[in-house]
């Protein structure tokens, strides 16, 4: 593999790991990202998560960020549950 694959390679998975982790954390601020044009939308995850982690490195002693109180389900989850409910007798 070339090293421009490479860099590639990991530039895209940096930001898909940014996007993932403004979803997890940032919900409100993740929805207001997505009204934004797609090229952009991935540079500014990449902020929200460059903060996100200096605030975490700041406040917790570990660096570790903190398991949310409430994890969002995925729509496909949420629709599954759902329909076994219905079905249920």
């Amino acid at each position: 593999m070339s090293d421009w694959i490479s860099y590639e390679a990991r530039l895209t998975e940096g930001y898909r790991r940014c996007t993932k982790l403004t979803w997890r954390y940032g919900t409100t601020y993740f929805r207001g990202a997505s009204l934004l044009p797609t090229p952009q939308r991935k540079h500014v995850h990449a902020v929200y998560a460059l903060c996100r982690l200096a605030d975490d490195i700041v406040d917790l002693p570990n660096g570790t960020p903190p398991e949310p109180a409430f994890r969002p389900r995925s729509r496909r989850a949420g629709i599954d549950s759902e329909r076994a409910g219905l079905n249920a007798p």
